[in-house]
């Protein structure tokens, strides 16, 4: 019977799948080509997009982060101007024959050794009555505008004033001046200094430099365009700076008002232009359509002979393909579903190869470890003292006949009983809420008292099991009871209520070596914590007859 129903299905998945993938490949084979080449166009042209975001973000990085640069040079450079204009006035000051001799040698060795280029000494009037260029003698504050700048000197004597770099009048070479009152009051000092790494920094800040900096693809150029002037002010290639074009390149700006990716013909050629305004500039990213969309047509030919051959080989596969991925596919579905009705859950695995097959899987699957989860839930509410979160009897019994059946070293062993002393008190002074609360940081200290092997469980009520086991030595196992033993008194815990009391307990121990008897074992302890709990009582009773000795 099965095997008629497995040659059934067998014949009818070949044939319908067969028949399904003729005729979408004799539909499509038609447009097939063309659908391949939109979609080499489309991808292709969003890689170029892609890449020039990238080129975009990165001359954007390159900008800012050398501009910042530039305003801390152009800042330090200021600032040793200053410098060298106090030291410069400072040292005409002390030599007073420099100021009143007019001695231009010693004014330009103090220039040299400064290391600046032009030392003008203005009078108070703000005239040049003295300095390194004579050219400039009797030049004042309103012989133009560059100099102009230091007028306000002669209205406020505490001010130092720094230009921004311009081309001086005798060599239209650009310096940084600087000028400010000599500290007697008889001069102004102006010096002026090359800035050679503010212009060196100026230089590799121009965006055809930073244009040289990109590694891009081949065959694109990048332009900077004004987009007032309508001038390329950068250019990837050189021989077109800041040179007018035919109107084509800078129109597009306008036109479409918007940074969207175009085609546009650029010196007779066909380009893909992508363009955005970064820094109050257009840059734009040009690459010939013959380069961007040179390998489309032979790519979409050989993928239009390889699919033809994927046709052909799929055709031949079909039979194959239903013998082997959905029959075997059920066949590893049944088998899983007979193991899991045996009561093994392990999750069916394996069968992804098909859709279908592959989400009927995942919802067994999700049955079994929705079965699972119950299990382990229903197990620890069966083996979990709720209140506590400590093992309950029988999940101590369980945990160590675990321990023995897994033949782990016992070794000297011992099992400690342990009941909470005054539990009625404190139910009935603040409260059984107040009670769970107690029982809760008696586990807590029992579960937390450091011990190297040993199991925790709440026995029942207010009594308490531990199972110190795996120990070498009598004498580790002893100290480690003597250890809980000083946990018995003077411990203060809070409870609800900001109420706190004394935590205490009693404790009986039974020790043991390898093998041994559970329930003997335990019965010796808790006989031994009922002595150890009458002695408690007596000792208490014996304190409260004994009268104060204050």
């Amino acid at each position: 019977m099965w095997y008629i129903i497995r040659l059934i299905m067998n014949n009818k998945l070949r044939s319908k799948t067969t028949h399904y993938i003729i005729l979408i490949i004799s539909a499509t084979m038609g447009v097939i080509f063309l659908f391949v080449v939109f979609l080499q166009f489309r991808s292709t042209t969003r890689n170029a997009m892609a890449y020039a975001e990238e080129d975009f973000f990165q001359i954007g990085q390159i900008l800012e982060e050398n501009e910042a640069e530039l305003d801390k040079i152009q800042g330090d450079f200021e600032t040793s101007c200053l410098a060298h204009a106090k030291t410069a006035a400072y040292m005409i000051q002390c030599d007073p024959l420099i100021f009143e001799d007019r001695d231009l040698n010693e004014l330009k060795k103090i220039a040299g050794l400064l290391e600046v280029d032009e030392i003008h000494i203005f009078s108070t009037e703000g005239i040049i009555i003295f300095g390194t260029q004579p050219e400039y003698y009797g030049m004042s504050f309103d012989s133009g505008e560059q100099i102009g700048f230091f007028k306000p000197l002669l209205y406020d004597r505490s001010l130092e004033l720094v230009q921004g770099i311009e081309a001086n009048t005798a060599e239209a070479k650009p310096v940084q001046y600087s000028a400010l009152w000599s500290d007697d009051g008889r001069f102004i000092v102006q010096i002026g200094m090359y800035p050679a790494r503010v212009l060196e920094f100026r230089a590799k800040n121009e965006i055809s430099y930073v244009f040289s900096l990109l590694r891009s693809n081949q065959g694109v150029d990048f332009y900077a365009i004004d987009p007032e002037t309508k001038l390329i002010i950068g250019c990837s290639d050189s021989t077109q700076h800041e040179h007018r074009r035919d109107g084509t390149v800078f129109t597009f700006v306008e036109e479409q008002g918007q940074e969207k990716p175009m085609f546009t013909t650029i010196e007779g050629k066909k380009c893909f232009v992508v363009y955005k305004k970064i820094q109050g500039m257009y840059v734009c990213y040009v690459t010939p359509i013959v380069t961007l969309y040179g390998g489309t047509a032979y790519n979409s030919i050989l993928f239009l002979l390889g699919l033809l051959l994927l046709t052909l080989i799929a055709i031949s596969c079909v039979s194959y393909y239903i013998e082997v991925y959905v029959l075997t596919n059920i066949h590893a579905m049944n088998k899983g579903l007979r193991r899991i009705t045996d009561g093994d859950y392990m999750e069916i695995s394996g069968i992804k190869n098909s859709q279908e097959f592959a989400e009927l899987t995942d919802h067994i699957n999700d049955m079994v470890l929705s079965l699972v989860e119950n299990r382990k839930r229903i197990e620890k509410e069966r083996d979990i003292d709720l209140l506590t979160g400590l093992y309950n009897r029988r999940g101590m019994e369980l945990e160590i006949e675990k321990i023995m059946k897994a033949h782990e070293a016992i070794g000297h062993c011992a099992m400690v009983v342990v009941d909470a002393d005054s539990l009625k008190t404190i139910n009935d002074t603040y409260g059984h809420e107040n009670g769970d609360a107690y029982l809760c940081r008696l586990a807590e200290t029992l579960d937390n008292a450091g011990l190297r092997k040993s199991l925790t469980a709440r026995h029942g009520g207010d009594e308490f099991v531990l199972f110190l086991y795996g120990y070498e030595a009598k004498e580790i196992l002893e100290h480690d009871i003597a250890a809980l033993r000083a946990k018995q008194n003077g411990k203060k815990t809070s409870l609800l209520n900001d109420v706190v009391v004394d935590l205490e307990f009693s404790l009986g121990v039974a020790e043991a070596e390898e093998k041994f008897d559970y329930k003997e074992l335990f019965k010796k302890a808790d006989d031994d914590m009922y002595i150890d709990k009458r002695k408690r009582k007596n000792r208490s009773r014996a304190v409260k007859r004994t009268p104060d000795t204050d």
